[in-house]
Order: structure tokens, then sequence, then C-alpha cells
């Protein structure tokens, strides 16, 4: 069922003046503080928000930033680019909703986890963690894929491949 929303923008100021979503009800203060509260502020106003009326809560917009290599979206996902909330963040607070049941949200979502889940299952070995895991893609994947296709490539036979590969990787 689609979201009810009303989009809001924050009034123009001076630049780098940072101002919370106003909607004119005290339940949207309360909630942008409860936000402020959890996340850093700054990053909170790199984004435009709906106010989504069923829910009675803030929606941040976001749209997947362009991505070349293989460790970007692991930025994106885990501490987020060009100031914007990381997607990690994104799906802790808001779930899918964030995306608002965008297709193409949705399908490229479904692409990057993949590469999001492959770093996790790597960093859960042993005598491994997420930094190892992203000098091995790195090493061994950036020289032959961009982002998008290294994602196309980790069907379920190639994340096999991909984790053999890693077995034998030095630590």
């Amino acid at each position: 069922m689609p979201l009810a929303v009303t989009t809001t923008t924050p009034p123009v100021t001076l630049p780098m003046q940072p101002v919370a979503p106003m909607g004119g009800d005290p339940i949207h203060e309360v909630k942008w503080a409860e936000l402020v509260a959890r996340f850093d502020e700054a990053r909170l106003h790199r984004h435009l928000w709906d106010w989504a009326v069923k829910e009675k809560d803030w929606l941040p917009i976001y749209r997947y930033q362009p991505v070349s290599d293989i460790s970007d979206i692991w930025t994106e996902w885990s501490v987020g680019v060009d100031g914007f909330l990381p997607v990690r963040d994104l799906v802790d607070r808001w779930g899918a909703r964030w995306r608002r049941n965008d297709p193409g949200q949705r399908t490229e979502s479904s692409r990057r986890m993949k590469v999001v889940n492959l770093i996790n299952e790597l960093a859960s070995k042993h005598r491994w963690d997420v930094s190892l895991a992203l000098r091995f893609l790195r090493e061994r994947y950036e020289h032959q894929f961009k982002a998008r296709s290294f994602c196309d490539y980790l069907t379920w036979e190639n994340k096999d491949k991909v984790l053999q590969a890693a077995m034998g990787y030095p630590s």
C-alpha cells in the first residue's frame, strides 16, 4: 500500500545553516528531535524529507549514489557518501519504506546487497574482518569489474567461486 506523504523541504536559509523540516505540527518537531538524538544532524540535513501521514514519521528521500568501485558500495552502506546517512542506517531505521516502493530503488538495493552480504560473509571468516574483505575484493576483482558488473557477476555460482578464492587469500 503506498504511503500518504507530504513533501517538505527546509525553508531557504543562509548557506550551511541547517534547518529541521518544518511541518507546523508539534509531532513533527518531536519526531525530528528523535532523529537528531539518533543521527548526526548534519547528515540529516543533507536529505529532503517527507512526512508519512499514516506512520506519523519523517521519511528521508535518498537515491543510491553513482559508484564505480566495488568498495564504494560498502562505503555507501556503512558510512555514507556525500554527507548522506549510510544506507545501513536508512534500512535499520525505516526498513524498505525509504525506497518508497520504487522499482528502480528496489532493484538497485538487491543488486548492492549482494556485495554487502558477501563482504559480511567474508568478514565473518576466521581471522578476517571488513578491511581484509575489502582488500581482497580490491586486489582480486576491482581490476576486472566495475561495481555494477560485479553485482551482476555475483550469482550463487559465482559467489561460491569468490568464496573459494578467498580461502587461499593471505591474511
